[in-house]
């Protein structure tokens, strides 16, 4: 999936990219800010979460990703010698 990502985002500018970033980053904090702390945390209180809770789901799908592509993209630049 990666790969396909890539290849589609290939050729956009920085600038164009962290403006997409912002803006998804902007959302994301404003559906947190909606969402009740009792929903966020409680275990199984939402069944599409499994065994988990919102917070899990967010945070691998968010801050969990961000650091790991933070660190692909230092690795780049260290490679490339940015």
């Amino acid at each position: 999936m990666n790969q396909q990502v890539f290849e589609k985002h290939q050729n956009r500018t920085l600038a164009d990219v962290k403006s997409e970033f912002q803006s998804s980053y902007e959302r994301l904090l404003d559906t947190l800010n909606g969402i009740p702390e009792e929903d966020m945390y409680e275990v199984g209180r939402f069944e599409w979460t499994g065994t988990g809770n919102i917070a899990g789901f967010i945070l691998a799908n968010s801050a969990n990703h961000y650091r790991w592509a933070k660190t692909r993209i230092r690795r780049w630049i260290k490679a490339t010698n940015r």
